[in-house]
């Protein structure tokens, strides 16, 4: 078919749609909506090239489960990458390095604390500073205030490594950036930033609750275009 005869059909296409979804308008609203409609065809057809990756096929791609998608997937790259950082070192993981600056930042912290601030689950926070414990890192001391509880500490070894690691964490953190110009950074760094907070709110409020109370306490007056 002739291309211009195909984008005359489109555009009589386009034309009928905006006609029954706002019959009072004018050729100048029309030429607006057009606009924003072509936008948001092209994102769909972006879309359904790039679920192509995922390991499930969606009837109707959706954008929340893109970047759901693709906060995983990053997830995954960190913990790849994050391994290269500790090849000298005694610890392995990112989650046991994450232990140690949470220790650093706030000395004779207790471990339920540590546990709040990490999000792990607390036993699996215990099984990691009982590690950390036995690579010397750090240290238990009873919390004078509370007998029933542990406040932990950097060894000396521990602040040592800690800072040995700074520098293969400023390398980690920019390769994990990749090639984003400073202004999308610091559009990601917004966007990142809200959506931690909102998580954070959760966390702090709700964490106990099912998904479904969740998603009715946090989302149900929220339109998701």
């Amino acid at each position: 078919m002739n291309y211009t005869i195909k984008q005359s059909i489109d555009l009589l296409s386009y034309f009928g749609e905006f006609s029954e979804l706002h019959p009072e308008d004018n050729l100048e609203d029309f030429a607006d909506w057009l606009s924003e409609r072509v936008k948001q065809k092209n994102n769909e057809v972006a879309l359904v090239s790039e679920f192509s990756e995922l390991p499930f096929t969606p009837e109707k791609p959706h954008l929340d489960e893109y970047i759901s998608h693709l906060l995983g997937r990053l997830a995954r790259f960190a913990i790849l990458w994050s391994k290269k950082m500790f090849e000298d070192v005694p610890i392995r993981t990112m989650e046991e390095y994450g232990i140690l600056m949470i220790i650093a930042r706030s000395p004779n912290i207790n471990k339920s604390d540590i546990a709040y601030q990490s999000l792990f689950e607390t036993t699996t926070c215990l099984e990691i500073i009982k590690r950390l414990r036995r690579m010397e890192l750090l240290v238990e001391e009873p919390d004078e205030t509370d007998r029933r509880s542990r406040k932990v500490s950097l060894t000396k070894a521990g602040q040592v490594l800690v800072k040995q690691c700074e520098q293969q964490l400023i390398d980690f953190s920019r390769l994990m950036v990749g090639q984003l110009s400073k202004e999308e950074k610091e559009a990601l760094a917004g966007a990142f930033g809200k959506l931690n907070g909102f998580h954070g709110k959760i966390y702090a409020q709700h964490r106990d609750a099912t998904l479904e109370q969740i998603i009715a306490t946090y989302l149900a007056s929220h339109n998701s275009n």
